[in-house]
C-alpha cells in the first residue's frame, strides 16, 4: 500500500505555512469494511454466530459463509480499501502527485 514518504509530507507542510493554508487530517473508521473483495472469499462460520440463526447449532457443522465485503484480517482488506478510495478521489477529478504513486 501506498505511504507518504517524509520529504513529501515535509514539502506539503512547507506549502500550507507559505500560503496560510489550514491543514486537515481525517480517519476513516471502520475503511477496511467498505472494500469491495475482487474474488470469492469463503470462512467458517464462527463460534457462537449460530446461536442467532435459525438453524442453529447444526449449520456451524455442515455449511460455510461467502463474504461480500473485506473484513478486518483479511490478506487484501487494505488493498481493496485503498483502490476503492483511489477510485472516489479519481471520481472527485483529484490526480495523483507525479512523484508520489
Amino acid at each position: 500500500l501506498p505511504v507518504a514518504r517524509l520529504p513529501d509530507v515535509k514539502f506539503l507542510l512547507i506549502l500550507a505555512a507559505k500560503f496560510d493554508l489550514e491543514l486537515v487530517q481525517y480517519d476513516v473508521k471502520t475503511a477496511f469494511l467498505n472494500g469491495h473483495l475482487d474474488k470469492q472469499v469463503y470462512i467458517e462460520i464462527p463460534d457462537g454466530y449460530e446461536n442467532y440463526l435459525k438453524a442453529g447449532a447444526d449449520l456451524k457443522k455442515n455449511y460455510i459463509c461467502e463474504v461480500h465485503r473485506a473484513l478486518y484480517g483479511l490478506e487484501v482488506a487494505p488493498r481493496r480499501w485503498f483502490v476503492r478510495f483511489k477510485e472516489a478521489v479519481k471520481k472527485m477529478d483529484f490526480e495523483p502527485y507525479p512523484f508520489q504513486p
